[in-house]
């Protein structure tokens, strides 16, 4: 049953486009990380030439180097949060002037158990 659905034609087409994808696409990585060369006539390098510029005898490790054995230990302060901001809003109205005015009794509602 398996012969039927995957013939050897169809499992060769198959790995021939893998084949060529892969090749196109490691083509197109390799050509956009080539390094450009700078032109001889930027105005930039120009003015940089005038500038002082410090030079920074030492440099140091971006990254610390690893012991040969033993764990290493990250560690992590966690910036303590704000404390969110309640914000209170009252409202007062006046009573209304006049006559008193009689509420009406509060109605029940049955509920339908839902």
């Amino acid at each position: 049953m398996g012969v039927r659905r995957m013939p050897a034609a169809r499992a060769a087409g198959i790995a021939a486009w893998t084949a060529a994808s892969v090749t196109w696409t490691t083509a197109v990585v390799a050509l956009a990380n080539v390094p450009q060369e700078p032109s001889a006539l930027t105005p930039v390098a120009e003015h940089a030439a005038s500038l002082p510029v410090e030079q920074q005898e030492a440099v140091l490790e971006a990254v610390p180097t690893l012991p040969d054995s033993g764990l290493v230990v990250l560690r992590y302060t966690a910036a303590e949060r704000a404390e969110p901001e309640v914000i209170v809003r009252r409202v007062v109205t006046a009573a209304p002037t006049g006559a008193p005015t009689k509420t009406a009794a509060p109605t029940r509602v049955k509920s339908s158990g839902s």
